[in-house]
């Protein structure tokens, strides 16, 4: 079989191809040694080509991620493509990046051809919501007063997305009982017909409505003082309503207690009259 000779103009364009994507682009032999970089490399980790050239690439591959790297290199010289592959690189400075990779072998399996994309600013913003979201939901579920957040579907048609722990400690209901189910579902009558109809007016009126009342639940009587918001997207649509309830229970069994013992007090003093 004779080899087809390559037109050295055609090579001259694969280089300059070769430099000019923005990506980090690399041939890898057997081994994980680097055959080839892009100046994408010396861009964005601050070595040479030469200084890459020198090491296998794992020893640039952030101690934890090792491992997975080298499942994945052995992967690829198995035949097998990858997509979507993340890990970290030390730049010069001592520094890490996290890299995307896209890698496909050659067609014997002696070499991997692949590029990285830098999605460093993506993970740190990616982290950053995470935290935030940690941070919320420890608040959340410290909050001292029951806490609740309901999604729109009609009207009076009010599905709970989530709840604090505040929120199951006062009703004696578990997340089970609760999350995922419709407020008819999880409100007893008569508080129910009352409930709805301050929904529709915070809906309708675009503002905060708060009561006071008493339902029936697992945990027992509970009385308190509830507050409803109305929340809308870009269209002027209420897709939910967050709300808060007080627990009011022992003020209110307190109040009851002191009525209760005046009545005594004033059928005591009428007998004593006699």
């Amino acid at each position: 079989m004779v080899a087809k000779a390559v037109n050295p103009g055609q090579m001259d364009f694969f280089e300059a191809f070769f430099a000019l994507i923005p990506d980090l682009a690399a041939i890898a032999g057997p081994g994980g040694f680097l055959k080839r970089v892009n100046p994408s490399w010396e861009r964005l980790l601050g070595y040479s080509s030469e200084e890459l050239l020198d090491l296998r690439f794992t020893d640039f591959v952030h101690p934890d991620d090792v491992e997975s790297t080298l499942k994945e290199l052995a992967r690829e010289f198995a035949g097998s493509a990858t997509t979507g592959f993340v890990n970290r690189y030390r730049c010069k400075d001592g520094s890490y990046k996290w890299i995307e990779w896209e890698a496909a072998p050659a067609p014997d399996s002696s070499l991997v051809f692949a590029t990285g994309r830098d999605i460093t600013g993506r993970k740190r913003a990616q982290e950053k919501l995470e935290d935030q979201d940690r941070q919320l939901s420890t608040i959340f579920s410290s909050v001292s007063d029951a806490l609740f957040l309901l999604s729109v579907e009609s009207e009076d048609r009010y599905r709970f997305l989530t709840v604090n722990r505040k929120f199951l400690e006062l009703t004696g209901l578990n997340e089970f009982q609760v999350v995922g189910k419709y407020v008819h579902e999880v409100i007893p009558e008569p508080s129910l017909t009352k409930v709805l109809g301050h929904y529709r007016e915070a809906i309708t009126g675009g503002t905060e409505v708060r009561w006071e009342e008493m339902s029936e639940y697992p945990a027992g009587t509970k009385y308190g003082e509830v507050k409803i918001s109305p929340i809308y997207d870009e269209h002027a649509r209420c897709t939910n309503v967050v709300g808060r309830v007080q627990d009011l229970t022992e003020r209110a069994q307190s109040l009851l207690d002191k009525r209760n013992l005046e009545d005594q007090l004033r059928q005591a003093q009428k007998l004593e009259s006699i």
